[in-house]
């Protein structure tokens, strides 16, 4: 299985933090964030992985390089001009065609969900894209993983 990984954006919420870096290596626990992201992927059965990259893209790839270490292989989507979540999706396709179900995950995204179980679900035939974003009452949103039962925010 493959995977997207959001990590074009500019981390604006995170400023000054993110003045020389891009939010996804910004260390939690004295490791960056995408390692963990990168390693949740590979225990859930992801083999490569695709990052979009647009803001500081060396403060990531100085991190994660080819991957290997993380557990996965990883290939890189540069976006000159920041693209948005389908664009950047849409720039990286050829990397991810015919890989069958692929999972699209924000870079900083903290999960303990069996991705594998949640991707599982589709099946060969399944009508198109799924989503797993839960809509709340006050207007907010985040991931719920129906096989764990878990949401985030």
């Amino acid at each position: 299985m493959k995977a997207m990984i959001l990590a074009a954006g500019l981390g604006e919420r995170m400023w000054p933090l993110t003045e020389g870096r891009a939010k996804p290596s910004l260390p939690l626990l004295n490791r960056p964030i995408i390692a963990f992201t990168l390693e949740h992927l590979a225990r859930n059965g992801v083999k490569e992985a695709v990052i979009n990259l647009h803001y500081q893209p060396e403060s990531i790839r100085g991190i994660v390089g080819d991957g290997r270490k993380l557990g996965l292989k990883v290939h890189y989507s540069e976006e000159p001009i920041i693209l948005g979540t389908a664009g950047g999706l849409k720039k990286a396709e050829p990397l991810l065609k015919d890989s069958g179900t692929f999972l699209m995950i924000n870079s900083d995204s903290l999960s303990d969900c069996d991705l594998a179980a949640a991707a599982g679900d589709h099946g060969p035939h399944a009508p198109g894209p799924q989503d797993r974003v839960q809509h709340r009452r006050d207007g907010r949103s985040g991931a719920h993983c129906p096989h764990c039962g878990k949401s985030s925010r």
